[in-house]
């Protein structure tokens, strides 16, 4: 054991000299621990504008490092409610995105008629999404993209993983897949990085 000092009260104490190898037994007890810590000088925070609801926030710098993207939003609540369009990262400028051609509501009721109301995967019914097994974004023009072959009836889990699980890349003409986390895919990833970024700086 070893004789410490509390800086806090001065009070003589024994402390195991393995607590001070780890940063502890610094204080002889719990309430000058809390006591140090009440007078230690606060941290300075950050000053922030909410880019969803316009209010002023403050976070603590290392809040902003230990989070990717932190910062932007002044609560998670707010974020939940305002997350949607360009303030979203998956938003790609609504550009063929969003949109599934003419006739796109019937095509998808012919579709889960055609699918007897079932999900394609797993067997479960109700709440079912239209999914397209190539891209809808791939394609250059509506009918061939909606086309039946292309076209399956999935519940949200199923589709969730069916999305997962396959990456598309559309070059020219050509339309490549790749599965996900394949070295295919994060080599093109690193090349539409790199793409974004010389369009950034050309800009």
């Amino acid at each position: 054991m070893i004789d410490r000092e509390c800086p806090v009260c001065g009070t003589t104490f024994k402390v195991e000299p393995s607590r001070l190898a780890h940063g502890r037994g610094v204080h002889c007890s719990k309430e000058c621990q809390y006591a140090a810590r009440r007078a230690a000088p606060k941290k300075p925070k950050v000053a922030l504008i909410c880019i969803g609801c316009g209010t002023e926030f403050e976070r603590l710098q290392s809040e902003l490092d230990g989070h990717v993207g932190g910062g932007k939003y002044c609560t998670r609540a707010c974020r939940d409610i305002h997350w949607k369009g360009d303030l979203n990262p998956n938003w790609q400028d609504g550009s063929k995105v969003y949109k599934r051609g003419p006739h796109w509501q019937s095509i998808k009721r012919a579709i889960l008629k055609r699918d007897n109301y079932e999900c394609q995967e797993c067997g479960a019914s109700g709440g079912l999404h239209v999914h397209h097994k190539i891209p809808f974004r791939m394609f250059d023009d509506a009918d061939e993209a909606n086309h039946d072959d292309n076209l399956i009836s999935l519940c949200p889990p199923c589709h969730r993983k069916e999305d997962a699980k396959t990456k598309w890349v559309k070059t020219g003409d050509v339309i490549i897949r790749m599965e996900a986390g394949s070295y295919a895919w994060e080599l093109a990833r690193k090349m539409m990085a790199n793409d974004n970024a010389e369009r950034k700086a050309a800009a």
